[in-house]
């Protein structure tokens, strides 16, 4: 039987896969599915990771936090000038920005 990753969210202890979570809080024990957040928000995650570059690298690089990068690739907006960093940090050029924001940068 494979272990399940245990997770702290917001002072609630939880149990979850990649498909469904279960949460003790106030109210007693909670089951949730986990969100799919789509192709589109892991495009800088796929790039990251092809080029064989860590969040702590590209971070540095774009002047960021480690957290930025890691709520960007878990699908949360950022401020243009975030995106204008990250995709100088890769050095791609600006209007390559679709490869790592699709059609929103």
């Amino acid at each position: 039987m494979r272990a399940q990753p245990r997770l702290l969210v917001r002072g609630i202890g939880c149990l979850g896969d990649l498909s469904n979570s279960y949460c003790l809080g106030r109210g007693g024990l909670f089951f949730f599915e986990t969100l799919n957040l789509g192709e589109k928000m892991n495009s800088l995650k796929r790039y990251r990771e092809k080029i064989l570059i860590s969040k702590a690298e590209l971070a540095s690089k774009a002047g960021i936090s480690v957290m930025t990068i890691d709520r960007i690739e878990n699908g949360k907006s950022c401020r243009l000038e975030t995106k204008r960093k990250i995709i100088l940090a890769l050095d791609l050029k600006l209007s390559e920005r679709h490869k790592l924001f699709g059609d929103e940068a």
